[in-house]
């Protein structure tokens, strides 16, 4: 099949199914249509030491060829084409290869295997569809299908055996449609007959950029996404996927059906966010990050200068946490200890959480190694892999959008990879000065290997050109940061007002209350935030700036790290107590130190009570202490507070007795509080970590034995669940097989009931296993004998050899027929045909024997008249045959039959006579031994030309030829070979000419002997008496008088007729004359003869070698008498415009052509053969050993060949 030159097909389908598969397949199958030119690859989870049922089940549902995919089969429309047991599939130039599955039946990756490779070779024409099953195959490969711009389709769980794969598959958030079986294939011809697929997509003219424009603009009102930077043919691509999906013909109407349907808006937000992303994708990249980047940045990292890296667009966070476990290596490789910040982000929120729980498909585990899952990874409770906590801690993911927000800042490493691809090249521009801005001085930034850095490359220095690592380098000239946060213009583009929402109208009386509570709170509410019992801030309310200090970097909700200096020591201890005592609580002599100064503030920390809250929470609020007679804050200068007294005892709660403490006072309130939080936690520790240490063993025991168990169950659940989901695949081909046998069986009940021919089925032993109605009349059987032995019974038909034709077949495997005659009392007698026959299973067993009975006394009858016929025809061709061998044994000619090989069959007397074999010598060997010369090539193309004619024979060859007789010598003969249509045979006749070919030859040496003597007498008698009646004529011209006008004209007349006449004499006696040449005297002679055309108006040519010799000058002498005769006959009769003669060499032999353009004649015409002058010439080339061909046909010329 590979060789077949076919039709590409519009789509490429990887279907994907586990258990329960087979039913899903069925009813696809059942309602696709056969003439869609889509080609379908299933990829079933198979046995691999099971041999498939399911390209013949399946056979039975469609009429589409369906078979095994093999090395290099080229995918062909109106195809099925399904994985193998035990193989790995992927197509390459729409051809299929396969691989063997190298992976544990535990990892089963043939579904991601096969439609990763579909998508890279298919694009946009490719479909992957996931039916029932379990696990969550074929989920890895989803985001390449959609990179590429294909479709995925999921089948509805409810229509499912088992809906884990298509329940995963859909939770991946990728999926285009979720259909039923049957529905599918009315999809799949839509997708295929769409404009996007059929390379008919309107033209991008400015008039659909625009509308696109305009879904971009509801987009972004919809969902808050800005994608006007992204590179338009990208955004008009993703965006005519989705009308195909939607099944709208233009971008006008998909804009309208966006509009009126919100959820396709979160849709297409999908399909434009979609990023490529895998655990050590370019592999080659990261070991050129191992080589020349992470060696550097762990050298230099130390506890106050962490390696900082940040990986922006990180999708779903693979390519984070590989480099993380890469840095982890490095680290353990240079034994320091880890000093990592990592920070991810991403403008997808959702793929930022799947990012952040860093919980992976098992099939992982076909791109990582075994030590890297076992060092890096846990392994859930649903057999997924999970990245171990310690390393998810060292990572950072936010919610980022990258062209709007802020950076981070103090970077080591950014890796942006794959993401400038989509975007316009000036917001490339301004995204590499933020990086630019954001690494230290000699960091890294690593791009996609298809992008660049453009006009920013002054900026960095290139590390490895093909992965696209580079260096920062200081500018000359330090530059401000021109990077555009705003959203970028869209030009002409018309807003659809209808989408802005009026409910946000400042005159709305709704809103009066909003406003006023928003101002009050504004004026008069304190600094509060609301935190949970471990310290995390959940809420905050007004300035807490002036309490609260962020810091750079990574964000905190931590309220102890975000407090201010100050104020850390007297909120522990006032939440302590609150915690104790349940009761709020105020603080007036704390102080915070803002602005190098420290403020007096108050405190108040109190429970909230919540009902349905599962957790107790606290509201702190903070406010500035004003003196009674001013309002504004006590500010106290730090240097100030250092030179007061030493403070007095401090008071909690409600103790405004003090009007400003100093720094002493401040400080032992500090001291005292941290010496009470450090004296409990000491005592608290102390008490527990001896239990600590007793668990810890016990757990520690526990934990290797629990580990070790838990390691064993979950490789033996992965077993299970593969053999599982093999078995429910076998069993459904077993349900199918028993549901055939069943009609099966049904068909055969009822075949044997409706049959007249009489049948019984027999096991090894003799014994009656099944029959039909119509035997039981011959053998008298019934029902209650089935199990007995055949030989119990007495038979109404002759069955006396039976039992020793039964064993006989048994042991020979040969079925046995013979005629039986029965002999019921009161009948007339029958005739039976007999046939004992093995009983062969599907694996060619032999289980027994069938025996059946046929009525055939009408055919005995016909069979008694048939028999006499033959014997009269036999009479008859016997009677025949003897005729014909008379006439081949008795003929004269000698008569041979060939087959289609060339090889003699049979040989007459005649022809033993003539070539001295007998038949034993001469039957079998090729005709070629008799007639050297005879081409069989030929002869078998003309005998093709016959069977397509509308003749019945047909002569190939009737030509004079050299025999060559068994002691070696030859003698002309000639041959006549017919070939009858329809029979493998040609039948030869051959007349030998010896005796003809002596007396043509004693002709011509008598012909040449009279010319020779009449050339002699026309030169010697005839010439001379001319020659003398010439002179005559002179003499008495002289004698008329010059005034006898008449006479002397009729004079001049006579003198000149007599001389051309002496000199056509002369030439006529030439001719006649022997001719002896001189080695190079045949060339010569040929050029003087062709003069003959000078005065005929015929255009010559002559081509002579000039090295040739001819010795023999009888083979000069017959060579040039062959030209002359040809060449006379060109003169006389074949009007020609052009003649040329060549003799050349040829090989050991030489050639002589002569060749016109003249009239032509039909050489099958029988005259040609007859005419002397043809017969002259062959003859004169035989007496050389030479051979003449004649070439001509009617109005193209003649062409004479001689080769000696």
């Amino acid at each position: 099949m590979s060789g077949i030159n076919a039709t590409k097909p519009k789509l490429i389908v990887g279907i994907g199914a586990s258990a329960g598969g087979l039913e899903s397949f069925s009813t696809f199958f059942a309602h696709m249509p056969n003439d869609s030119n889509i080609a379908f690859v299933l990829l079933p989870h198979l046995d691999p030491t099971h041999n498939s049922l399911m390209p013949e089940l399946l056979s039975k549902k469609t009429a589409m060829p369906v078979c095994e995919a093999s090395e290099n089969m080229q995918v062909q429309g109106d195809h099925v084409y399904i994985l193998p047991p035990g193989k790995l599939l992927f197509i390459s130039g729409g051809h299929l290869h396969l691989s063997p599955n190298v992976k544990s039946r535990t990892q089963w990756v043939a579904i991601e295997y096969f439609l990763r490779s579909l998508a890279l070779d298919q694009g946009e024409h490719c479909v992957a569809i996931i039916l029932s099953g379990t696990g969550s195959h074929g989920t890895l490969s989803f985001s390449d299908i959609k990179l590429a711009g294909g479709m995925i389709i999921a089948q509805d769980p409810a229509s499912t055996t088992y809906n884990q794969m298509p329940i995963n598959a859909i939770n991946t958030g990728l999926v285009d449609v979720i259909a039923r079986p049957e529905n599918m294939p009315i999809l799949l011809t839509e997708f295929s007959n769409h404009p996007y697929l059929q390379s008919k997509a309107e033209q991008t003219d400015q008039q659909v950029f625009n509308c696109m424009y305009s879904i971009l603009s509801l987009l972004h009102s919809r969902t808050g996404y800005d994608f006007s930077g992204y590179r338009k043919n990208m955004l008009l691509r993703r965006i005519q996927r989705r009308m195909c999906v939607c099944h709208t013909e233009t971008i006008q109407d998909y804009h309208q059906f966006m509009k009126n349907n919100p959820t396709e808006t979160n849709s297409l937000n999908k399909d434009l966010l979609i990023g490529v992303t895998a655990f050590f994708r370019d592999k080659e990249a990261f070991s050129a990050l191992q080589t020349h980047v992470f060696p550097e940045l762990v050298a230099r990292s130390s506890v106050d200068n962490p390696v900082r890296i940040w990986i922006p667009a990180c999708a779903t966070g693979e390519e984070v946490y590989t480099i993380t476990l890469l840095m982890f290596e490095a680290f353990d490789q240079a034994k320091k200890e880890i000093n990592l910040q990592v920070f991810a982000s991403d403008i997808d929120e959702k793929s930022i959480n799947v990012a952040r729980g860093g919980i992976y498909a098992k099939s992982i585990a076909e791109i990582i190694s075994a030590e890297r899952l076992a060092g890096f990874f846990d392994v859930t409770n649903k057999g997924d892999y999970q990245i171990k906590k310690v390393i998810r801690e060292k990572i950072i993911f936010s919610n980022q959008n990258l062209i709007n927000d802020a950076p981070f800042s103090r970077l080591d490493l950014i890796s942006c990879r794959n993401l400038f691809i989509y975007l316009q090249p000036e917001l490339q521009a301004n995204l590499l000065d933020l990086f630019h801005v954001a690494l230290k001085t000699t960091s890294y930034l690593m791009l996609g290997p298809s992008e660049s850095l453009g006009k920013n490359k002054h900026q960095f220095t290139t590390i490895s050109k093909k992965w696209r690592i580079f260096k920062k380098i200081t500018p000359l000239i330090k530059n401000s940061l021109a990077v555009t946060l705003s959203r970028m213009p869209t030009p002409n583009i018309a807003i659809d007002q209808s989408t802005i929402s009026n409910n946000f109208r400042v005159d709305s009386p709704s809103r009066y209350s909003d406003l006023v509570n928003r101002d009050l709170l504004a004026a008069y509410a304190p600094a509060a935030v609301l935190i949970n019992r471990s310290f995390e801030i959940l809420h905050h309310q007004g300035p807490t700036v002036n309490f609260l200090e962020f810091p750079k970097g990574s964000p905190s909700n931590d309220l102890l790290v975000l407090l201010r200096e100050g104020l850390r020591a007297r909120m522990r201890s006032a939440i302590n107590y609150v915690q104790k005592e349940n009761q709020a609580i105020a603080d007036h002599q704390a102080r915070v130190k803002r602005n190098n100064h420290y403020v007096t503030c108050t405190l108040t920390v109190r429970p909230v009570y919540e009902p349905n809250l599962s957790t107790e929470l606290l509201l702190i609020t903070f406010e500035d202490k004003h003196s009674l007679q001013n309002s504004s804050p006590q500010n106290i200068s730090v240097e100030d507070t250092l030179k007061k007294n030493p403070p007095s005892p401090y008071l909690i709660a409600n103790n405004d007795s003090a009007g400003s403490s100093n720094i002493v006072t401040q400080l032992e309130y500090e001291l005292n509080a941290t010496r009470e939080d450090l004296y409990s936690t000491v005592h608290e520790l102390e008490n527990s970590n001896e239990d600590l240490k007793v668990s810890n063993e016990e757990a520690m025991s526990m934990n290797e034995e629990l580990q070790s168990a838990n390691e064993e169950l979950e490789t033996s659940k992965e077993e299970l669940q593969s053999m599982n989901e093999e078995l429910n695949t076998i069993n459904a081909e077993l349900q199918y097989k028993v549901e055939e046998l069943e009609r099966s069986y049904n068909d055969i009940s009822n075949l044997l009931s409706s049959t007249d021919i009489a049948t019984v089925f027999l096991n090894r032993d003799m014994q009656v296993m099944l029959f039909n109605p119509p035997i039981s009349e011959l053998l008298n059987l019934r029902e209650s004998d089935i199990g007995r032995p055949i030989s119990n019974f007495s038979a109404n038909v002759s069955n006396k050899a039976l039992m020793t034709d039964a064993k006989q077949v048994l042991e020979t495997l040969t079925p046995i027929e013979s005629d039986v005659w029965s002999h019921h009392k009161g009948q007339k007698q029958r005739c039976y045909l007999r046939r004992i026959v093995p009983y062969r299973t599907l694996d060619d067993h032999i289980n027994g024997i069938v025996i059946t009975f046929v009525d055939i006394t009408e055919r005995h009858h016909q069979k008694q008249i048939l028999e006499q016929c033959v014997q009269e025809r036999t009479h008859a061709l016997h009677e025949r045959e003897a005729r014909l061998s008379a006439i081949m044994n008795y003929a004269f000619e000698a008569i041979l039959v060939l087959d289609l090989s060339g090889k003699i069959t049979e040989f007459n007397d005649s022809a033993q006579t003539m070539f001295n074999y007998n038949n034993k010598e001469i039957i079998g060997k090729n005709i070629q031994a008799l007639i050297p010369s005879i081409n069989i090539k030929q002869l078998t193309s003309q005998a093709l030309n016959l069977e397509s004619s509308a003749l019945s024979t047909l002569i190939l060859e009737k030509k004079e030829l050299i025999g060559l007789r068994k002691d070696a010598l030859d003698f002309p003969i000639a041959l006549s070979l017919t070939k009858v249509k329809g029979r493998a045979l040609y039948i030869g006749i051959i007349n030998d000419l010896s005796e003809p070919q002596a007396l043509k030859k004693a002709l011509i040496n008598i012909s040449t002997y009279e010319q020779e003597k009449i050339g002699h007498e026309i030169h010697d008698n005839l010439g001379q008496r001319l020659t003398g009646i010439n002179l005559l004529a002179s003499n008495l011209k002289r004698s008329l008088p010059k005034s006898d006008i008449k006479n002397n004209q009729a004079m001049d007349l006579i003198i000149e007729q007599l001389s051309q006449a002496i000199g056509d004499t002369r030439d006529f006696s030439h001719t006649l004359a022997p001719i002896l040449f001189p080695p190079h005297g045949l060339q010569g002679a040929l050029t003087t003869m062709m003069k003959l055309f000078d005065s005929s108006g015929i255009k010559k040519k002559i081509k002579l070698s000039s090295n040739l010799t001819i010795v023999d000058s009888v083979v000069a002498t017959q060579v040039y008498r062959i030209a002359q005769e040809a060449i006379n006959n060109t003169l006389k009769h074949a009007k020609a415009r052009e003649v040329t003669l060549q003799l050349q060499a040829q090989g050991e032999n030489t050639c002589l052509e002569i060749t016109d353009d003249g009239l032509g004649f039909d050489i099958n015409d029988p005259k040609f053969n007859q005419g002397i002058g043809i017969q002259i010439m062959r003859y004169r080339a035989s007496n050389i050993n030479a051979t003449l061909d004649v070439v001509s046909s009617k109005g193209k010329g003649t062409s004479v060949r001689c080769v000696f």
